[in-house]
């Protein structure tokens, strides 16, 4: 390529000057701002997520701290009454009204006491439909476990059930035996009173020997903590469920049972197994990341997936002084929350699409009119020098031009209208001059070639007069130079006439006597001869 064609290649309009980097800008800064909206609302999306479950964990760590404080007081006051008197163990029927009025104080599901012997008396609402009953298992009950109903004030009423029950026999009190402090029993079924699964707060009492006196116990029904847990709505699909360290069930918002039972026979139920398919999940996750979950400490956030779509988990130790070690889960979807944060990502940049065409095409017309003045005025500019050209012709090719509304533009137009005048103004008073000039050229074009014919015509008569001299000049010499030859022709015609007559005569001698080659021939020829030479010298 030659320079010029270079140079022509590397030319960029004005336009695309002004538009294209605006253009790109335009969309640098969309994709930046869509691109900085994903990821703020995949931020926000984590961010809430964490705070709604950290939030959720934070009301049911209330919950449990208030809801699970209740049956260890109620023991101990039981204890502190035991100790001071007040409350004696032995007396069956004040210390039934007692706990009857203790469990509806307290709001739990049974409180009372099992003697050494295998004697029992509380009271609670273990019964759909009866209210608080009094339970009591003595010699008087036969040995086995009758349940009183009761009036307004406490007093027993008809039996509303009689079963065979061994308290010595239970996890509950052999904890309390075992551990000999305020406890908690292991989460047990009571398949016999229906759905009844309970973590019993345990307390023996010993007198003064150390002997043991008795356990009171308190049970909670950890349905009531499923039915709190069911109102916290954490999301739409979201779930909340507390497990123990090896992975039983404590209690969960769904609805699904956290027992099994097969053949009458009740079993707690494993996370990893929970008819809950997000329960499940969650737990397999945790088994997975943790290995043993007894080495969780302290909150844990986490994300997984199920089916393509993210999980948000959040893992949170619980402790109480009696004992209970338990990890409050709750986990909830993506999609639970992240819709209205996506639609609202999707529309803002929807929104930024929408506005880059609109400033682009903003960009595009306000680039058009600030470069059309500015085409105008290169045209006008290639039109002002055609006009200059065509000044010579007579023709008349340039008109004014605007600014098209921009100030600078229109200085720039009003200055190049006053050249483009001055400049015609110009042109018409050197056409003027021009024609004069040509009138004067033509007039001393005229007398020069006057002059020059004049010259011309003195040249030719120089010429021929200086060929007439010339040609004088060679006649003359010529004359002279034919003139000594005639002359000396003529000063010697009378020798050659006699010379030529002698030799006629010779000639004539000749023929008659034939004596060419005689001797006196010879000799006669030979004296003609010098006489001849003898008259040839001067």
């Amino acid at each position: 390529m030659t320079k010029p064609s270079l140079k022509a290649s590397t030319r960029i309009p004005l336009r695309s000057i002004l538009t294209v980097p605006f253009v790109i800008q335009i969309f640098l800064i969309v994709g930046l701002v869509g691109s900085l909206s994903y990821r703020n609302g995949q931020k926000a999306v984590n961010n809430l997520a964490n705070q709604l479950i950290a939030k959720t964990d934070r009301l049911v760590e209330k919950h449990l701290d208030s809801f699970l404080s209740a049956p260890q007081k109620l023991d101990a006051i039981a204890s502190d009454a035991v100790k001071t008197g007040l409350l004696d163990l032995r007396d069956f029927d004040a210390a039934g009204r007692y706990f009857w009025y203790q469990s509806q104080a307290f709001n739990v599901s049974w409180a009372g006491y099992a003697l050494p012997t295998g004697e029992l008396v509380g009271a609670g609402a273990i019964f759909e439909d009866q209210g608080v009953t009094i339970a009591e298992l003595s010699q008087r009950t036969d040995g086995q476990l009758y349940n009183y109903k009761t009036d307004s004030d406490g007093n027993r009423q008809e039996v509303v059930d009689a079963t065979d029950y061994d308290p010595l026999s239970y996890d509950w009190y052999l904890t309390a035996v075992r551990e000999k402090q305020a406890t908690w029993s292991p989460i047990h079924i009571e398949a016999e009173f229906g759905d009844y699964v309970t973590a019993t707060a345990v307390h023996p009492v010993y007198d003064n020997n150390d002997q043991l006196l008795g356990v009171l116990a308190v049970d909670h029904l950890l349905s009531d903590i499923n039915n709190f847990l069911d109102q916290l709505n954490i999301s739409p699909s979201g779930k909340v469920f507390i497990i123990e360290r090896n992975g039983q069930m404590v209690a969960s918002s769904s609805t699904e049972k956290i027992y099994t039972l097969s053949d009458g026979q009740a079993a707690r139920l494993i996370a990893s197994r929970s008819p809950d398919p997000l329960i499940q999940a969650t737990a397999q996750h945790l088994q997975q990341q943790f290995g043993d979950l007894g080495t969780i400490q302290g909150h844990q956030s986490l994300q997984f997936e199920v089916d393509g779509e993210r999980q948000f988990v959040g893992v949170t130790p619980w402790q109480d002084e009696y004992g209970l070690d338990w990890l409050l889960v709750g986990v909830v979807p993506e999609s639970d929350f992240a819709s209205e944060i996506y639609a609202s990502t999707r529309l803002t940049i929807l929104l930024c699409i929408v506005a880059m065409y609109v400033a682009t095409g903003l960009g595009i017309l306000t680039s058009r009119w600030i470069t059309q003045p500015i085409l105008n005025l290169s045209q006008a500019s290639a039109g002002l020098a055609k006009a200059a050209r065509d000044r010579f012709t007579g023709e008349e090719s340039y008109q004014p031009i605007s600014g098209g509304g921009i100030d600078e533009l229109n200085t720039l137009a009003e200055s190049f209208n006053q050249m483009a005048d001055q400049l015609r103004t110009s042109f018409t008073e050197l056409q003027t001059l021009n024609n004069e000039l040509e009138d004067r050229v033509e007039i001393r074009t005229t007398e020069l070639r006057e002059t020059l014919e004049e010259l011309r015509r003195t040249q030719m008569q120089m010429i021929q007069s200086e060929k007439m001299s010339a040609l004088g000049q060679m006649v003359a010499g010529v004359a002279h130079e034919v003139n000594n030859p005639i002359n000396f022709i003529y000063g010697n015609l009378k020798h050659a006439e006699n010379n030529v007559q002698d030799l006629l005569d010779l000639i004539d001698l000749c023929q008659r006597e034939q004596l060419s080659t005689s001797p006196a021939f010879q000799d006669k020829v030979d004296e003609i001869e010098l006489d001849f030479l003898a008259e040839d010298l001067p």
